[in-house]
C-alpha cells in the first residue's frame, strides 16, 4: 500500500463532516473518500449488531479501495464497532468519542454536560471512561433517542442536536442559536416551547387573533369575545397536537427534523395527553360562548380533526378547510347579545379562505407526501397548480369581501387591492421555491381582510 492512497472516513451521516474538515487542516497533504451512511441514520437507537454490520459493510468498502486507515467519525459506531473492526482489519482503525476526559479537567462545578447519541450513552466503552476520567463528576448525557430511568453517574435527556446535524449545512448559525437557546431554558420551558412548536404556532396564533378581533367588532363583548379566543385556542392547539401526534412516523420517514414529535424531542405520549386535555377544555368553553356559537364551532374542530385522521390523504381534502373556515362567521354571530345568522358574503369569504389557505399551507409538503402516498387535492394536483389555485382562491374571497356588504366603501376596494397584490406575491415566492414564506404571507393576507374590514366599519 503506497503512501498516496486515502483515509476512509465513515459517519451515520452528514454529523462527521466537522471531523473530515479538521482532518483535512492538520493533514492537508493527505486524500480522504467519506462515506455517509445517511440512508440508516440514526445510528443512535439501533443495536450494536446493527450498527457493527454497517461499518463492516462500509469499511470492506473503503478496503477493497485501497485506503490505509479508517477513521470512525462518529460516538455510536465507535462504542459498537471500534473493537470489532481492530480485531478484522490490518489497517489502523481510529474512534472518536466524548471528550469526557479534559471535560473532567476542566469543570469547576463538577457537572458536565455531554451531547451524545443514547447508543453511545449507554455503552461500555462511555462508562468506563466515566470510571476512569470523572470519578464524581455528574455528567448529563444530552440525546435525541434516549428513553429510560437516569444511571448512576448521568442523567439522560433528549436533545435535538443529531437531527440538526445531518441537515444541510445551509442555515449552520441558525441551528448554532437553536440549541443554544434549547440548552440555556429551564427545563419547564423547555418542555413547554417543544410542546408549543408541535401545535402549529403560527396558525394557532393568527386564527386566534383574528377571530378575536371579528368578536370584538361584532359587538360580543369583552368577556364572550375572551370566553372565544380561549375556545379557538384551545381547538387550534387540539388540531395541531394531533396532526403531529398522528403523522410522526411519516414525518420522520420523509426527513422533516423540524417536527419535534418525529425526531423524539417530545415524547408522543405527551402531545397526546396535551390533545386530551386541549379537547376536555374546547368543549365548555365552546358552549360558553352560546350553544349555538358552540355547535358551530365544534363542528368546525371535529372537521380539522377529521383531516389529521385521514381525509388529508383523498381527494376531499381541502372540504374539511371549506366547512371549519366557513363556520367561523357563524361562531361569532350565533351568540349572545347579537344572535343573529352571519351574512352570506362573510360565510362565502370565510370558506373561499379556508380553501386558499389550504393549498398554500401544503405547499412546502407536497412532494414529500406524494413520495409518502397522501393523495390530497393539492398533491393529486401537484405544486405548480396548488401554487397558482391557492392565490386565485383567496382573491375570490376578497372578492366577496368587497363587494359583499350591503353599502361597500372605498376602504374595502384598497383592501382588496392589496390583498390581491399580496397573493401575486404567494404565486411569485412558490415559483421561488419559497414555500413556507409563501405560507406565512397567507397568515398576512388574513390579517389584511380583518384591518380593512374593521377600517370600513363593517360587522358581521
Amino acid at each position: 500500500m503506497s503512501d498516496s492512497s486515502s483515509i476512509g472516513v465513515l459517519d451515520s451521516g452528514m454529523g462527521g463532516i466537522s471531523v473530515f474538515n479538521e482532518m483535512q487542516r492538520l493533514l492537508p497533504c493527505e486524500r480522504f473518500l467519506y462515506v455517509a451512511d445517511s440512508g440508516h441514520m440514526p445510528y443512535g437507537p439501533k443495536p450494536p449488531e446493527y450498527i457493527q454490520a454497517r461499518c463492516d459493510l462500509i469499511a470492506r468498502f473503503l478496503i477493497d479501495r485501497g485506503v490505509k486507515a479508517l477513521v470512525l467519525a462518529c460516538n455510536t459506531a465507535t462504542a459498537a464497532a471500534v473493537d470489532q473492526m481492530r480485531a478484522t482489519w490490518s489497517v489502523p482503525v481510529i474512534g472518536m468519542e466524548p471528550a469526557v476526559k479534559p471535560a473532567a479537567a476542566a469543570t469547576k462545578t463538577r457537572v458536565v454536560g455531554v451531547l451524545a447519541t443514547s447508543g453511545m450513552l449507554a455503552s461500555s466503552r462511555f462508562a468506563a471512561r466515566l470510571d476512569r476520567f470523572a470519578d464524581g463528576i455528574h455528567a448529563g448525557g444530552f440525546s435525541p433517542q434516549l428513553r429510560g430511568e437516569p444511571q448512576s453517574k448521568w442523567r439522560p435527556c433528549r436533545h435535538p442536536i443529531v437531527p440538526l446535524a445531518e441537515r444541510a449545512v445551509k442555515g449552520f448559525s441558525h441551528k448554532q442559536r437553536l440549541c443554544g437557546e434549547y440548552l440555556r431554558m429551564p427545563r419547564f420551558a423547555r418542555a413547554l416551547w417543544l410542546l408549543l412548536r408541535c401545535s402549529h404556532p403560527e396558525p394557532v396564533a393568527g386564527v386566534t387573533v383574528i377571530v378575536t378581533i371579528l368578536a370584538l367588532s361584532a359587538g360580543r363583548g369583552l368577556f364572550r369575545s375572551t370566553i372565544m379566543a380561549a375556545a379557538v385556542f384551545c381547538g387550534q392547539l387540539l388540531v395541531g397536537w394531533t396532526n403531529d401526534f398522528l403523522d410522526a412516523d411519516r414525518d420522520l420517514a420523509s426527513g422533516r427534523v423540524d417536527k419535534p414529535v418525529a425526531i423524539g424531542r417530545v415524547p408522543r405520549a405527551e402531545v397526546r395527553n396535551a390533545a386530551v386535555v386541549a379537547f376536555i377544555l374546547v368543549v365548555p368553553l365552546s358552549f360558553l360562548a352560546g350553544f349555538w356559537a358552540g355547535v358551530a364551532h365544534l363542528i368546525a374542530v371535529f372537521m380539522a380533526t377529521a383531516y389529521n385522521f385521514g381525509l388529508k390523504r383523498t381527494p376531499y381534502s381541502v372540504v374539511p378547510y371549506v366547512v371549519a373556515f366557513g363556520l367561523v362567521p357563524a361562531f361569532i354571530t350565533l351568540g349572545p347579545p347579537i344572535t343573529h345568522v352571519p351574512p352570506f358574503w362573510a360565510t362565502a369569504a370565510a370558506a373561499l379562505l379556508g380553501a386558499g389557505a389550504h393549498f398554500t399551507q401544503t405547499l412546502p409538503d407536497i412532494a414529500r407526501e406524494r413520495i409518502a402516498g397522501v393523495r390530497g387535492l393539492p398533491q393529486l394536483l401537484g405544486q405548480k397548480v396548488s401554487a397558482a389555485v391557492g392565490p386565485v382562491i383567496l382573491a375570490a374571497a376578497a372578492v366577496c369581501i368587497a363587494l359583499g356588504p350591503s353599502h361597500p366603501r372605498p376602504v374595502l376596494f384598497v383592501g382588496l387591492a392589496v390583498a390581491v397584490v399580496l397573493f401575486i406575491g404567494i404565486v411569485g415566492l412558490a415559483a421561488m421555491n419559497r414555500l413556507e414564506l409563501a405560507f406565512r404571507l397567507t397568515l398576512v393576507s388574513g390579517g389584511i381582510v380583518v384591518v380593512t374590514l374593521l377600517a370600513a366599519g363593517v360587522s358581521l
